[in-house]
């Protein structure tokens, strides 16, 4: 694999306030973001093919692809964000999924437009959750559109089961109207008499994602300055690509140790081995399962997930951490970040001794903005639905 080591990296440029990352940060990035995915928004596969897809149907060269990113302190005061989101099966893309979310992010650009009291003029784009897929769908605006830059921020500071368990949601803010729109540009808006209804507008969207052949762009969450600074997790982005970078460097074993040492994020390494057992099924549209690692001196540890991993414990049950907090998984040899889907073959089996390095990182603080004991009667459902009947374990 080629050493992109840190020391050879190329530095972001800076033109005012505004970064400009090169194709290889891009690329940083997405590896960084499904690792702090924790196992589900998309798969660090998923986000490269969207990138080279991206590439070869505009024809363009690595050193011709750039993206500007904004630090959520120097947006302007009046104008707005839009949210953007792939939503349904991405198996269902085909081509490009520019037409998409381009579709829906100006759907949702008329709608601002069109409110009143005040009028939401959208010029930024951001994303809603990390993730190897996720993560990119908002930069495929900014790369469209040069002056749409993207917000170094996120609307979850992880990847989450629904739109109900972002902070978006948890923090207050609204989430209606929605924009949904497909390639053809078919659309469709959600729009709810409480706005800030997010569990709502996750049903509605996702029945209404049946009818456009199970994929479609998804566009919301307007927001000014204030709320991205206050409600969401801020510098995301640009920690990803920090993260990203350790990632491809070969030369880094120990990529939590490291880091950690930098003040990357706050993690540590919990577990090294193989994976010894597992069990994948689909349920309400989620893969419900676990995954069982054994090390070298026989120690085994489980992970129990509904798409993003909620719950990893000793073999004795103790639990280790939950979610929110993030837990994390890559592969030894290479240090590509791992979603549970990639821990299964397409017949839905486990793949046997695969070498992992398991680790835990802190969740963004906004996580705690209102308290453990509404997280936990949020993430209780979710545990449930697993076999997991206990409160949060935090890092």
């Amino acid at each position: 694999m080629q050493d992109n080591s840190l020391s050879h990296a190329p530095k972001s440029a800076t033109i005012g306030v505004m970064k400009i990352y090169t194709y290889e940060q891009i690329i940083d990035c997405i590896w960084g973001a499904a690792l702090m995915a924790g196992g589900g928004g998309g798969s660090l596969k998923s986000g490269l093919d969207l990138l080279d897809t991206y590439k070869t149907s505009h024809k363009l060269e690595p050193k011709d692809i750039t993206l500007e990113v904004i630090d959520p302190q120097e947006l302007t005061e009046q104008d707005y964000t839009g949210v953007t989101a792939a939503i349904g099966a991405p198996t269902a893309i085909k081509g490009d999924f520019t037409p998409y979310v381009d579709n829906a992010f100006a759907l949702l650009q008329t709608l601002g437009a069109q409110a009143a009291c005040p009028q939401r003029t959208i010029k930024y784009s951001l994303a809603v959750e990390l993730g190897g897929f996720n993560t990119f769908v908002p930069m495929l605006i900014a790369l469209e559109h040069k002056q749409i830059p993207l917000v170094d921020a996120d609307g979850s500071g992880r990847a989450v089961p629904a739109l109900n368990t972002t902070l978006l949601a948890i923090n207050g803010n609204d989430v209606s109207p929605l924009a949904l729109a497909d390639k053809d540009n078919n659309q469709l808006v959600i729009s709810l008499h409480d706005p800030k209804d997010a569990q709502l507008a996750e049903t509605l969207a996702r029945q209404a994602t049946v009818g456009f052949g199970n994929i479609c762009g998804l566009a919301g969450w307007m927001l000014r300055k204030d709320a991205v600074n206050n409600t969401l997790a801020v510098g995301s982005i640009s920690r990803c690509q920090k993260i990203g970078a350790i990632l491809r460097d070969c030369g880094i074993t120990d990529k939590f140790g490291e880091l950690q040492r930098l003040g990357i994020v706050v993690c540590r390494e919990v577990f090294r081995g193989t994976i010894s057992n597992g069990e994948t099924k689909e349920e309400d549209g989620f893969d419900n399962g676990f995954v069982e690692y054994t090390a070298d001196d026989k120690t085994t540890c489980t992970t129990l997930f509904k798409n993003e991993t909620l719950v990893i414990q000793a073999s004795t049950s103790e639990v280790w951490m939950t979610a929110p907090d993030i837990i994390a998984c890559y592969e030894q040899e290479s240090g590509q970040p791992l979603t549970n889907a990639d821990l299964f073959d397409e017949k839905g089996q486990v793949k046997l001794n695969k070498p992992v390095v398991l680790g835990l990182i802190a969740v963004d603080s906004q996580w705690w903005n209102q308290g453990e004991a509404v997280m936990n009667t949020l993430w209780h459902e979710y545990f449930r639905s697993i076999g997991y009947s206990g409160d949060i374990k935090r890092f």
